[in-house]
């Protein structure tokens, strides 16, 4: 060796030195912080269940989990005993499978481990490098690839064999994995309960031609598959719409949180009064007499949360699921009359709520009978799939259901008459015109060009101009406060929508009054965004729309096949979409638009990866810090102690790693949006992506490259001969670049995984963020509920390269395998746990993140061949070896053709299983339709309803799926009004069922207006405020379903039976569906006030009557979709998908009661202004403390939105 390699292995062995120092300190600061989170964890879960273990109460009532035992340990017990089956059901298939994927790295690596680590270790600890003079290899790496000595060249064999191994095994799982991904996303996609759901049946198209985008060229082109059509929602531009919906809502946050500090303030004023005239007159209460005071206060503030308050204003937006649902039928009808000759589908919503409730029979019996043919009508649609005419079979006969086409503004069906004459023109045209022809669009255009040329809209006023500039004087809070303590703010500058609100210590912008401000603002907006809701029509149409089909075959096919002539026209299109996950902004843009953000991102995320060279580089350095000892301006490191040399390369690289990554993914997020993402859903996946590409780029190829080359640079700057012993430095230090990663993996397995038990972020918003930010009732309210969501693009990147860092290392350091299994372990029990008791998931892709996380893992495989063909053919003969340099080099060639199995294997899986990561085959239509049936039969006997009927809606609907088949037979014409052979009874009206409002917006108190309900106890149980049961249906006490309907407060007549008495007075926000066992609401309600208020967190007395537990906030809400009857189904369903401004409700203004009566003159006040403001002051009030309580959810608060469609 050259004198040259003898100082770089002299600084080698200066960094040797310091590995097992820096390792221990990395693993001793990772344990004191695993077992402080732990300990932290164990001592308050049972204490604070709204925090550890909040879905187990703190949700609705589909997504709960059985409480974990109390113990120390004993909590791990359910995260191993609970079932795939119901884990999918309560968490859904992301979280299934991000789960699975640590389970899968786990069993990997430790099997990798029992395998390799008795045959590698001893191999490469006797490698004999350490003991040669001059190399000096010390600590961790003597149990590396480094350690072999170049006399044992023949020992590489071993590491080929178990290189070999290693990928036939991952290569093994990766198969079995994929496919398994398949069966059950395949099963769940075809279960009875997901094919309920529109998002089974509907994708969205974007890019539509505008000779195209109207109903009737739609309807035909998209007709001719498996079913026909059952929706169509052409999306409208509503960004004037969302911009007002954003500003009403920002304001009235302001306004709302400016009243209640109006209300405190003036109380907490008041206090100091009292305080003051207390100490002039020489009277102190003792400390007893002060707590007695207090909790007088604070019983009476119970007593007034629980009373009735004072509202304002109120637009009777019943959050009952049938108040909504009225609604929902009401703005169908308006909208039918309204547009009345628009070209519809045959439908039953007009008839409105008289034709909706009319029994759970018909709506069980007929629930699947437009599928009853299974792969039959299939195959008869696909024979069919070049045939571009009208669609005339018994799909069109709705069987029952709601079928409509409409726009984005949720047009409904026509009238008997307007359909029968749209279906006679419709033949009419059918027989003069050719399938084949295009569609004219002409007037679709006219209409779209009248709406963008309309003048602007004038509104009447919003508000009494002279009421709400007058001065109050007589106001009930100028007896407390000066006009200087009311809250102002300042005014966006030069006026710019887009710019913020500012405080008024800012100087910037015009100083205003809130409450004065924002009064006129929120009139002004509410009755321009209401007004404007009621005319979708004036806005011009977007490129794109809902299509929603009656079959789920449709859908998938209609997905995937090629849709128009020309190219990137009506693509991409987009299948299993939530409207709720609709990036609305998105769905206007062109093909060349989403092309270009496309481009301009790659281009981004390729600058921020450049970018982040720079800090990775300097965080990889620190690692070998004690190499740059001779190098020049850092001769200063050899004098800091070994001590605090090894804390710095060990804990200091990893925490500045974890600290450097905290952003990229929310940037990645937002650009992805930007990028043109139509759905939630596509910007996590994008994201899982981008960031793994940026996560294996940043933090492991420079890294290792930094590591290992670290001594390289150091030396090549003294010497330039040193350029010839290259080769040899590298295939030494290369596996010396894993110390870092035993540091970083070591601190990331131990810190964060108890972190992710411990809540540390919680805690500090529940302690420090809480009182001092929630002082409305409404964040008070809304804190509790707002559990900890998981973003799939940000969590499998992260393991994902953990996984390829132990796949490249599993032969060249073998011990990472280790600290892998460490990391999937500790973090598989710490996410089960997460997900089965504290996190939520509200969107879900199916599982689609598990599969391109999977298929990631080559990127491991690959760069682990090139690794080792590198250091293979690096490897040099002793001296005086005759014969070639390359004695490695059947060792070499041997991986060259292993990688090209590889690709050739990752080329195979690709082909083989690509169509169907995505879409449903077409055989499995046949089983999901016999699932369907057999579902339909459990669901009608679980509301007592007659087989034999449901049984004769099924052949009704083989009937009319045959006629179907027959193009030409005329569609059959369904009676709406159900036989009483199906429901032994008559219909329940209406009005039966109806909640008591008036149409006037009145000033009134909540008890005047609406009669409390009786306690639902298990008479009821089977019954719904928000559902129908059919009329004549006897339960368990006898009592029929149409007695549930008669006025809750009042006898039954010829009954003796007295009246039943309310649990509460604002138990109507409570008594919702019930779909559960008769005593079941009881044992959960009494389970929920053992496991603690949801608020405070302090086990609740279940014998006190004010005790308020989180059942009363979800336990008893409609939040199955498949509770709900199919017109219910299709009224909820029409409503989702209309743009989220036209969806938009009008907020309320939600101010605590207070003793002095600031609270009502506020409200009082506000009526007098405008009409167009609700106010409100019902179910809260204020303690002692002048801190706010709340005893029910928000008056605005809507179970519709709990309900995933």
């Amino acid at each position: 060796m050259s004198s040259g390699s003898v100082n770089a292995h002299d600084l080698i062995s200066n960094a040797n030195t310091q590995t097992i120092g820096a390792f221990f300190s990395s693993l001793v600061t990772g344990i004191v912080i695993f077992s402080i989170q732990i300990l932290l964890f164990n001592a308050l879960k049972l204490y604070f269940p709204n925090i550890y273990r909040p879905r187990t109460f703190l949700v609705p009532e589909k997504e709960r989990t059985p409480a974990p035992p109390a113990g120390l340990w004993r909590w791990i017990l359910p995260i191993f005993k609970t079932a795939d089956s119901e884990f999918i059901a309560k968490c859904g298939l992301d979280a299934y499978f991000f789960l699975r994927y640590l389970w899968v790295l786990l069993k990997i690596f430790l099997l990798l481990s029992l395998a390799i680590l008795p045959i590698l270790l001893p191999i490469n600890a006797t490698g004999g490098n350490n003991k040669l003079p001059g190399t000096n290899v010390k600590g961790l790496n003597v149990l590396s690839w480094g350690n072999v000595s170049s006399t044992h060249y023949h020992r590489y064999w071993a590491h080929l064999v178990i290189a070999v191994l290693v990928i036939g095994y991952i290569c093994w799982n990766i198969f079995w994995e994929l496919r398994n991904f398949i069966k059950v996303r395949q099963q769940y996609l075809t279960s009875p309960e997901h094919r309920l759901r529109a998002s089974a049946c509907t994708i969205l198209v974007s890019g539509i031609p505008a000779r195209w985008n109207n109903h009737q060229a739609l309807d035909e082109l998209f007709d001719v598959y498996p079913g026909g059509l059952k929706h169509i929602w052409i999306n409208r531009d509503y960004t004037q719409l969302s911009d007002k919906v954003d500003l009403r809502d920002t304001l009235a946050k302001k306004l709302e949180s400016a009243e209640t500090s109006l209300v405190l303030n003036a109380r907490q004023k008041h206090l100091e009064t009292l305080k003051k005239e207390q100490k002039q007159s020489g009277k102190k209460k003792t400390k007893q007499e002060v707590n007695a005071d207090n909790a007088a206060i604070d019983g009476a503030a119970e007593e007034i949360a629980l009373a009735e308050g004072l509202s304002s204003g109120n637009p009777h937006q019943t959050s009952s699921l049938r108040g909504m649902l009225e609604k929902f039928a009401e703005e169908s009808q308006q909208e039918r009359e309204r547009s009345p000759t628009r070209k519809h589908r045959l439908g039953l919503i007009g008839d409105g709520l008289g034709g909706l409730y009319r029994g759970v029979g018909e709506g069980v019996g007929g629930l699947y009978k437009g599928v009853g043919e299974g792969v039959g009508a299939v195959a008869t649609g696909v024979g069919r799939l070049g045939q571009l005419g009208r669609r005339r079979g018994a799909a069109r006969a709705g069987d029952g259901q709601v079928d409509g086409a409409s726009d984005g503004d949720g047009q409904n069906p026509p009238s008997t008459g307007q359909r029968e004459a749209a279906q006679e023109q419709e033949r009419r045209l059918s027989r003069t015109s050719s399938t084949s022809d295009l569609p004219s669009a002409e007037k679709d255009k006219d209409e779209e060009k009248d709406d963008r040329t309309q003048p602007r809209e004038k509104y009447p006023p919003a508000f009494d101009a002279e009421k709400a500039d007058a001065d109050e004087t007589d106001a009930k809070w100028q007896a407390y406060l000066k006009q200087g303590d009311r809250d102002t703010m300042r005014l966006p500058l030069f006026g710019l929508s887009w710019m913020p609100f500012m405080p008024s210590w800012t100087f910037i912008g015009k100083k205003v009054d809130t409450i004065y401000y924002c009064r006129k603002e929120l009139a002004r907006l509410n009755l321009e965004i209401e007004s404007d809701q009621r005319q979708p029509e004036k806005f011009p149409l977007m490129n794109s729309a809902f299509i929603q089909f009656n079959q789920q075959v449709a859908a998938h096919m209609a997905a995937q096949c090629v849709t128009h002539h020309a190219p990137a026209q009506m693509t991409p299109r987009v299948i299993e979409i939530s409207p709720d996950d609709v990036l609305w902004d998105n769905l206007s843009l062109k093909w060349w638009e989403r092309d270009l953000r496309g481009y301009g991102l790659t281009t981004l995320i390729i600058a921020m990866i450049l970018f982040f060279i720079i800090p990775s580089g300097f965080v990889a350095g620190l690692s070998q810090l004690s190499t740059l000892v001779n190098t020049p301006g850092f001769t200063w490191v050899g004098r800091i102690p070994g001590f605090w040399q090894s804390v710095i390369q060990g804990v200091a690289p990893a925490a500045l790693t974890a600290l450097l990554f905290v952003l990229v993914p929310i940037v990645l997020k937002f650009l992805h949006n930007l990028g043109g993402a139509q759905t939630g859903n596509q910007v996590e996946l994008t994201t899982q992506k981008s960031y793994f590409a940026f996560l294996f780029i940043n933090l492991f190829l420079f890294v290792t490259i930094i590591g290992g080359s670290t001594t390289i640079i150091s030396d090549l700057t003294k010497d330039i001969k040193d350029f010839a012993n290259i080769p040899e430095l590298l295939a030494t230090n290369l596996p010396q670049a894993s110390n870092y990663f035993f540091n970083y993996m070591i601190l990331q397995a131990l810190s964060i995984s108890a972190g992710a038990l411990a809540q540390v972020g919680k805690l500090i918003g529940w302690f420090i963020l809480r009182p001092l930010l929630d002082t409305t009732p409404r964040q008070r309210w809304r804190r509790p509920i707002n559990l900890p969501t998981v973003h799939w693009g940000k969590f499998f990147p992260v393991y994902t390269n953990f996984a390829c860092i132990g796949i490249i290392y599993s032969v060249i350091a073998p011990l990472v395998m280790v600290f892998n299994i460490v990391i999937y372990g500790l973090f598989w029990i710490a996410y089960r746990y997460n997900t089965l008791y504290v996190n939520k998931f509200r969107f879900d892709s199916g599982g689609m993140v598990f599969p391109t996380a999977v298929k990631q893992l080559f990127t491991g495989l690959y760069v682990m061949e090139i690794c080792l063909i590198g250091l293979f053919f690096l490897v040099r003969p002793p001296a005086g070896h005759k014969g070639t340099t390359l004695v490695c080099l059947p060792q070499a060639i041997i991986m060259i053709i292993v990688g090209v199995a590889t690709v050739f294997f990752q080329y195979l899986i690709h082909r083989s299983f690509s169509a169907i990561y995505e879409f449903l085959p077409i055989t499995l239509e046949d089983d999901a339709v016999r699932r369907d049936q057999e579902y339909a039969k459990l669901h009608a006997r679980s509301w007592g309803i007659n087989e034999g009927a449901e049984m004769d809606g099924e052949r009704d609907g083989h009937a009319d799926n045959k006629g179907e088949m027959d193009r030409t037979r005329s569609p059959p014409q369904r009676s709406r009004t159900p036989s009483r052979r199906q429901y032994g009874a008559e219909d329940i009206e209406l009005e039966e069922i109806r909640r008591n409002s008036s149409g006037e917006q009145t000033l009134r108190g909540t008890s005047n207006e609406e009669t409390p309900p009786r306690q639902t106890d298990s008479s009821d149980a089977p019954l719904a405020e928000g559902l129908k049961t059919p009329a004549g249906t006897q339960h368990a006490h006898g009592r029929s379903a149409s007695d549930a309907f008669k006025p809750l407060n009042e006898k039954k007549e010829g009954s003796h039976e007295p009246p039943q008495a309310p649990r509460h007075p604002h138990a109507k926000h409570a008594a919702k569906t019930i779909l559960h066992p008769p005593d079941s609401r009881t044992a959960r309600q009494k389970r929920d006030l053992e496991a603690g208020d949801a608020i405070t967190g302090v086990p609740l007395n279940p014998t006190d009557p004010k005790a308020v537990s989180s059942n009363e906030f979800f336990g008893a809400f409609s939040d199955e979709i498949q509770d709900l009857g199919p017109r219910e189904r299709d009224l909820l369903i029409e409503h989702a998908f209309k743009h989220r401004a036209l969806r938009a409700r009008r907020p309320v203004i939600w101010i605590p009661q207070d003793d002095l009566g600031v609270s009502n003159d506020e409200i009082r006040r506000t009526h007098d202004i405008s009409e167009w403001i609700w106010i409100s002051n019902e179910g809260t009030a204020i303690n002692s403390a002048n801190k706010v309580l709340f005893k029910r959810p928000p008056p605005d608060f809507s179970e519709i939105d709990l309900i995933d469609v």
